[in-house]
């Protein structure tokens, strides 16, 4: 029951302590934003929980099927399993009641994203993804700059990059797309979709 303040508490608490290990420095899925998900009406949302013997839950998923377009996909959107609780069969598990839960909605694909610090860190997320079937479609990279940027490394960078932006121009507008860059601007939302799906 997504309303039961308690189990949705316990359903959480690996995802939390996953993404603390995973990522110290940012806050990580928060409880709202994944009790909000479950609110959207495009695709039915499904929580999945394991336990270990002692009646903790060391593992959750939160699995995202369309229910619009894609009827023939569904995403696992988070999978967590608490660190301390690893390479003990409890991530198959978890899998195993996700890939079950998909199969009864009639879905032939199974989709997931992974993340990890560049230095590493995730615990071989990637050869459980290969041992579970999925195979690697797309990479990409996520970088963060921390504010305020020393001036003279933006200068440096700056210059560096300046042989190479001889053809480009920055432009900025405030409210809509001025009309000239219209057409443009469509071509590149356009490509959002399908340069990177998901």
């Amino acid at each position: 029951d997504i309303d039961d303040d308690d189990a949705f508490a316990r359903w959480y608490a690996p995802i939390h302590t996953s993404d603390r290990m995973l990522w110290p420095d940012e806050p990580g899925w928060l409880p709202h934003e994944l009790h909000a998900f479950t609110g959207l009406s495009d695709a039915a949302w499904v929580l999945t929980a394991v336990e270990d013997a002692a009646g903790t839950v060391v593992g959750s998923a939160l699995t995202r099927i369309p229910l619009l377009d894609n009827l023939a996909t569904a995403e696992v959107f988070v999978l967590a399993i608490d660190p301390g609780h690893r390479r003990r069969g409890f991530g198959r598990a978890l899998l195993g009641g996700v890939e079950a839960v998909v199969a009864t909605h009639e879905r032939t694909t199974l989709q997931a994203t992974s993340e990890e610090p560049l230095a590493g860190g995730n615990d071989g997320v990637e050869s459980f993804a290969r041992q579970a079937g999925f195979e690697l479609a797309i990479v990409s990279s996520r970088r963060a700059l921390d504010l305020p940027v020393d001036e003279e490394l933006l200068e440096r960078l700056e210059a560096d990059a300046a042989p190479h932006a001889d053809d480009y121009d920055v432009v900025t507008w405030t409210g809509g797309c001025p009309q000239r860059w219209l057409e443009g601007r469509l071509v590149l939302a356009l490509g959002m979709s399908t340069d990177a799906p998901y």
